[in-house]
C-alpha cells in the first residue's frame, strides 16, 4: 500500500523539483524573482497544463509558501497554509509512488478515494486562497499569485465536473447497451454490477 505516513523533507523538496512551480512561487516570495507578466503566464500555463492530481499537489506547495509568509499575522494564512499541508501529505505520497512506477492494483481503492475528493480539495484551496487574498493588498506578489492559483483551482473543478457529467452520459449509454432482455424482464448481465 502506499506509505500513511507524512513526506519526508526530502520526498517534498522532490515534488518541488518535479512540478517547478512551487520552486518559482517560493523565489517570487521570498523576493529573489520578480512577478512579471512572463512569470504570471508561465505559472498559469504550467499549473493548467498538468493532470488534475498534479495540478492540486502544484497549487498546495504554491499556496503553503504564500501562507508561510503571511500565517503570523493573519489567520486565514494559517487555514491556508494547513489545508495546502494536508492536500501535499495525502496526495503525495500517491504520486510519488506513480512517479516511481510502484503503483499496483492494491492501490486501486485508495487511489480511487483521493480522485473522489480531487474537487473537494480544489474548491478548499480556491476558498481560502481567495480568502487570504482578501486581507492583502492587490498589488502585491502574494495577492497576484493566489488570483492565480485560486483561478486554476476553480478552473480544474470545472474541468472535473465536465468529466464527470461525461462519464456518467458514456456509463448511462453503456448500461443501456449491455441490458439483457428475458421475456419481459429487463435483467444485468452478470459481470455488470448496477449502482
Amino acid at each position: 500500500m502506499v506509505s500513511n505516513k507524512p513526506l519526508t523533507d526530502i520526498q517534498i523538496i522532490r515534488l518541488h523539483h518535479e512540478l517547478l512551480a512551487p520552486v518559482a512561487v517560493h523565489e517570487i516570495i521570498k523576493g529573489h524573482d520578480e512577478l512579471d507578466e512572463t512569470a504570471r503566464y508561465t505559472l498559469d500555463v504550467m499549473i493548467a497544463e498538468f493532470k488534475p492530481d498534479t495540478a492540486l499537489i502544484c497549487i498546495a506547495l504554491c499556496a503553503a509558501h504564500i501562507a508561510e509568509m503571511h500565517s503570523g499575522y493573519l489567520p486565514i494564512a494559517g487555514s491556508l497554509g494547513f489545508e495546502a499541508g494536508r492536500i501535499v501529505h495525502e496526495f503525495g505520497p500517491t504520486w510519488l509512488a506513480n512517479a516511481d512506477r510502484r503503483l499496483t492494483a492494491a492501490h486501486e481503492r485508495h487511489v480511487m478515494d483521493l480522485l473522489d475528493q480531487m474537487p473537494e480539495d480544489f474548491e478548499a484551496m480556491a476558498d481560502l486562497l481567495d480568502a487570504t487574498r482578501a486581507h492583502l493588498i492587490e498589488t502585491t506578489d502574494s495577492a497576484i499569485l493566489c488570483e492565480i492559483l485560486s483561478q486554476n483551482a476553480r478552473a480544474f473543478i470545472d474541468y472535473l465536473e465536465e468529466q464527470a457529467i461525461e462519464a456518467e452520459r458514456v456509463g448511462h449509454h453503456f448500461n443501456l447497451q449491455h441490458l439483457e432482455v428475458d421475456g419481459n424482464v429487463i435483467t444485468f448481465p452478470k459481470h455488470y454490477k448496477a449502482h
